[in-house]
């Protein structure tokens, strides 16, 4: 049990915020709207340019955040860094991914899109490669809890 809250339950966690987002109140129109009070000095074309970014790299942060403790649950308590744990968080971020875009397409402001869901992926998986080097140097101590 107390693997299943050292690893994995901050995966159920994060997996659970990411589709609780998945709703109208994110959408692309309340995102810019609120924008536009941030920033009333751009014009629609430079805010619409702004909002895309902002929302394309909130996808990266969030599905690297994901890949990593994915990679984090599937390592548990051993030592190093495999593919097939690399591999498998992967999986769970992809399917993340195409659950989160399900639901969007389901709104009325949002849609699914399948290329969200190949961002998404990339995201952790590069994320998630990312953390091999300390997992080799740090062995044991490496994105291990304690």
């Amino acid at each position: 049990m107390k693997r299943f809250f050292n690893y994995w339950l901050p995966v159920v966690i994060w997996s659970a915020m990411i589709l609780s987002a998945a709703n109208d109140s994110l959408s692309a129109q309340n995102s810019g709207h609120w924008l536009r009070t941030i920033l009333p000095f751009l014009d629609d074309a430079q805010l619409a340019f702004v909002n895309f970014l902002i929302r394309k790299l909130t996808h990266i942060l969030i599905y690297a955040i994901l890949g990593t403790l994915a990679f984090r649950a599937v390592r548990s308590e051993r030592e190093g860094w495999r593919r097939s744990w690399w591999l498998a968080a992967i999986a769970i971020a992809c399917a993340v991914a195409i659950a989160d875009e399900s639901l969007q397409g389901t709104t009325a402001l949002r849609g699914g899109n399948v290329w969200d869901v190949l961002l998404d992926t990339v995201a952790a998986a590069i994320a998630s490669f990312g953390v091999r080097r300390p997992c080799r140097r740090f062995g044991s101590r490496g994105l291990v809890a304690r």
